[in-house]
């Protein structure tokens, strides 16, 4: 069941006589609701991440990390910066970081996306993470920024670092589309076309690996 009020600006009235701890409190108490609830709706992991950062209640950093990347999706990046600086605040680590960079670059805010993913690099763990930070630095270097040589080192060195052929493989999508857009047409076709044929793809790698095919075949005349 959904309870909506008769007229928007009643609740427009009831916030405006509010008071800030009150405000705060009901929010905490909102939230936890959708918690128990189970959050069904798609837009709840949303709702509840920014009631929760609006509440009395402890920060809860997955939440925020989950919700600034639904609200990526949804292109409202202001409110994923937000989502993910508040993470960042509360030593969410890696992941929290990632995402802020995420949520930057998208924001074409690029040069402070790569200003976070250089300090993030040092502090990946394992072949997994360097992989991440690799992905999304490349990306960013390369197509907003414009500095191909420097997206170019990026994921080579991380290509070189990682050993784990499953890790390995999340940076081919990115390495295909590069190659693709500097002329490397034909390499780059047939890598998107073995990268396409991996049963655990993710949808990343779906996306960049399919700019790689089409963009490769639109090159050399396969129409």
């Amino acid at each position: 069941l959904q309870v909506r009020l008769a007229h928007p600006l009643y609740g427009e009235v009831r916030r405006g006589e509010m008071g800030v701890l009150r405000a705060r409190r009901l929010r905490g108490v909102i939230a936890t609701a959708l918690t128990e609830t189970g959050a069904r709706r798609v837009d709840d992991t949303v709702r509840r991440a920014v009631l929760t950062l609006d509440s009395d209640l402890d920060p809860d950093t997955g939440l925020f990390v989950t919700a600034a990347h639904s609200a990526i999706r949804l292109f409202d990046l202001s409110l994923a910066e937000r989502l993910a600086r508040a993470a960042v605040d509360a030593r969410g680590g890696f992941s929290a970081k990632l995402t802020l960079a995420y949520a930057l670059s998208w924001g074409s805010r690029c040069d402070e996306a790569e200003r976070v993913l250089a300090q993030l690099a040092p502090l990946a763990r394992d072949d997994a993470e360097r992989a991440q930070v690799a992905g999304v630095r490349a990306g960013n270097l390369f197509w907003p920024l414009g500095r191909a040589n420097q997206a170019e080192d990026v994921l080579e060195t991380a290509l070189a670092s990682v050993r784990a052929a499953d890790v390995h493989a999340l940076l081919m999508p990115m390495r295909a589309a590069i190659d693709v857009s500097l002329g490397r047409t034909k390499q780059g076709l047939e890598a998107g076309r073995r990268i396409l044929a991996h049963p655990t793809l993710s949808d990343q790698g779906v996306v960049l690996a399919a700019i790689a095919v089409v963009g490769g075949a639109m090159g050399l005349g396969r129409v």
